[in-house]
């Protein structure tokens, strides 16, 4: 997906995985910025359990508990430095 703005176009990439699912996000990149993306992690039902900063690596998001209904009962944000 690609916005323009004054001129200028950035351009965001989605990637997906084998069966469909979104795999990673990367952002446009600013004139002297470091790269940013997230990539998506998912369980073995194709759950979404994570998102991750793809190039530090660090958790922006995980999934801690679920009960049987699969309703979320706890989730971790991380705030990153």
């Amino acid at each position: 997906m690609t916005l323009s703005v004054a001129g200028e176009s950035f351009t965001a990439r989605m990637t997906y995985d084998e069966v469909g699912r979104a795999k990673a996000l990367e952002y446009p990149q600013a004139l002297g910025a470091l790269p940013f993306g997230v990539t998506y992690e998912h369980d073995n039902h194709g759950h979404r359990i994570g998102v991750r900063d793809t190039y530090a690596n660090g958790a922006y998001w995980q999934l801690t508990d679920v009960d049987q209904s699969w309703p979320v009962q706890g989730r971790a944000y991380l705030a990153m430095a």
